[in-house]
């Protein structure tokens, strides 16, 4: 796949059930994570149901590789190729009832030598109306790094127009969780932020409301290196700063308790206690709806998806040494 090519690697005109996708390249473009992009059709719809950088979607951000398992994404790394060599597989089951299609966008500055992939599906009957269709989406705040830290502990937010949003839908459904990368900007714990959800309209206090931004991977007392578990844990963490990582991806998987909803959904969550940190945040939302469904909040062009460079561990701290994975 030349640079800026698009391939079609699924297109079916039937009614079926993909059950699974797995895919690696040999790209030698170090952001290539970040820069091919996975859309996904299905049943007449010109917009997309999915729509992510490749590496987010399987759950790593940052444009890095890594070994993670779990019920739902894994990836697994070979660190011994000159390039970031990785597989990346989804379990997440997709149903269409008129015929889908995914593609693969190299947005990168390098060709895509090989592309290998798979992805299984059962082709069937027909559909059942009930049936939801399978959903994602990328998104990133990325602030201004001149900002300063709110210290404030008495801070009390009560509302979610300032929190980070990782979706907001309308229809019906059910959410099922997601994965969020920070990129701590200016040391020290970036977390403490409460999720929340509110379920077929705003309100207060919101129908789901957590404790700080840890608990939601299932963790507490911070977020720990190589905690990945079925459904919820870390899936990369770089270098310690005073225990506590610049880079994290960390995931919640809702497949045992998904959160049901009729008319619409949002899911937020703050940026530090009350919003006092400025960090760079993105996320990949997952979630089953009716269709149609609406547009996907727009895929920032490809030069607004590089992650920053490091700051707290570019030559003043030194790395914890971790085995690889």
């Amino acid at each position: 796949m030349p640079a800026g090519d698009t391939a079609t690697i699924v297109d079916v005109t039937s009614a079926g059930i993909i059950h699974r996708i797995w895919f690696t390249t040999d790209c030698l473009d170090p952001m290539y994570p970040r820069k091919v992009v996975l859309r996904m059709y299905r049943d007449g719809q010109e917009h997309p149901s999915i729509e992510s950088p490749i590496g987010d979607f399987f759950g790593v951000s940052h444009a890095e590789v890594t070994s993670y398992p779990s019920a739902v994404m894994n990836m697994s790394s070979n660190w011994r190729k000159p390039w970031k060599a990785a597989s990346m597989n989804c379990f997440c089951p997709m149903l269409f009832a008129t015929g889908a299609r995914i593609t693969i966008e190299n947005q990168s500055d390098e060709e895509m030598p090989k592309l290998f992939f798979h992805v299984d599906y059962d082709e069937i009957d027909e559909l059942s109306e009930d049936e939801l269709r399978f959903h994602a989406c990328w998104n990133r705040d990325n602030p201004d790094p001149t900002l300063e830290l709110i210290n404030d502990r008495e801070v009390v937010n009560l509302s979610d127009r300032d929190n980070y949003v990782l979706v907001e839908a309308k229809g019906r459904g059910h959410f099922c969780g997601g994965n969020i990368s920070v990129h701590n900007l200016h040391g020290g714990w970036w977390g403490e932020g409460d999720d929340m959800v509110m379920i077929d309209g705003p309100k207060w206090p919101p129908d789901m409301h957590g404790t700080g931004t840890e608990e939601w991977f299932h963790q507490a007392w911070g977020t720990q290196p190589d905690d990945s578990f079925l459904y919820a844990g870390g899936s990369y963490h770089n270098c310690l700063w005073r225990e506590v990582d610049e880079r994290t991806t960390a995931y919640s998987y809702h497949i045992l308790h998904p959160i049901i909803f009729n008319e619409s959904i949002r899911v937020t969550i703050e940026r530090g206690h009350a919003n006092n940190r400025f960090a760079d945040w993105s996320s990949t939302a997952y979630w089953y709806q009716t269709l149609p469904s609406s547009l996907l909040p727009l895929l920032p062009p490809v030069e607004e998806r590089a992650p920053r460079p490091d700051v707290l561990n570019s030559g003043r701290v030194q790395p914890r040494a971790r085995r690889r994975p």
